[in-house]
């Protein structure tokens, strides 16, 4: 994994990640280490708003809303089912 500049906070707890990249393309979210978090607890499943705010809608019911620099850490059965970016009237549905 290779540690990227970029870093997110937390929606909900407001506890700052950093980003990193995978070999394989993909991200991982991990921690430096706080009070809360131990140095290197990772992020299992997220959502992350990096350019302009968006709102999401989880499992067709609850509704978060992001601005840029956040993410929400997706808990157990979440799924996003829509997305809505900032600026923009209605949802879309998430494929």
């Amino acid at each position: 994994m290779v540690r990227t500049k970029r870093s997110f906070k937390d929606v909900e707890d407001k506890e700052v990640f950093v980003l990193y990249t995978e070999t394989n393309g993909d991200y991982a979210l991990i921690s430096d280490g706080s009070e809360k978090y131990a140095k290197g607890t990772q992020v299992n499943g997220f959502y992350i708003c990096a350019h302009c705010g968006v709102s999401i809608k989880i499992n067709n019911t609850k509704i978060v809303k992001l601005s840029q620099g956040e993410f929400y850490n997706l808990k157990e059965e979440e799924k996003i089912t829509h997305k809505k970016f900032l600026g923009f009237k209605n949802f879309t549905k998430e494929k």
